[in-house]
């Protein structure tokens, strides 16, 4: 290097400009090929290939399960926000029904199961549905 080893300022403007643009273009690339890939998704509300196709199945059955998106993301290891994506793009709460386990436990209490039982058939501690239960009379009582 002629200067010393220092870049002029110039060329240095130059590399990031053209950083710049490709960046650009990349990024314009890839939001088309997202864009297309959406379009094509949302008519069969289900990714068709690969990967994805598997990850999104499986969320989706967590999601059926109750679970919440920050939930799923822990046990798949991604970002929970995909799992809304998903969820959203892929209308998994259409498909579901779901009862909190609040609700579930009040059901069953109601018809005549013990605290045991609940905790079992709801596959929680005595104490959650205990817990549960004193909440709902103290609800009831004011």
């Amino acid at each position: 290097m002629s200067n010393g080893g220092i870049i002029s300022k110039t060329y240095q403007k130059r590399c990031k400009m053209s950083q710049f643009l490709a960046t650009r273009q990349k990024y314009h690339l890839v939001t088309f090929t997202l864009h297309k890939l959406k379009t094509m998704q949302k008519a069969t509300k289900m990714p068709n290939e690969g990967k994805t196709n598997q990850l999104v199945r499986k969320a989706s059955k967590y999601f059926l399960r109750g679970f919440t998106a920050k939930e799923i993301g822990k046990l798949m290891d991604i970002n929970p926000r995909t799992v809304q994506r998903w969820a959203t793009v892929y209308e998994f709460a259409q498909s579901a029904n779901i009862e909190t386990l609040e609700t579930r436990i009040m059901a069953l209490h109601q018809q005549g199961n013990s605290y045991t039982q609940i905790a079992k058939k709801c596959k929680v501690c005595k104490t959650t549905v205990y817990n549960y239960m004193k909440k709902q009379k103290h609800l009831a009582n004011n």
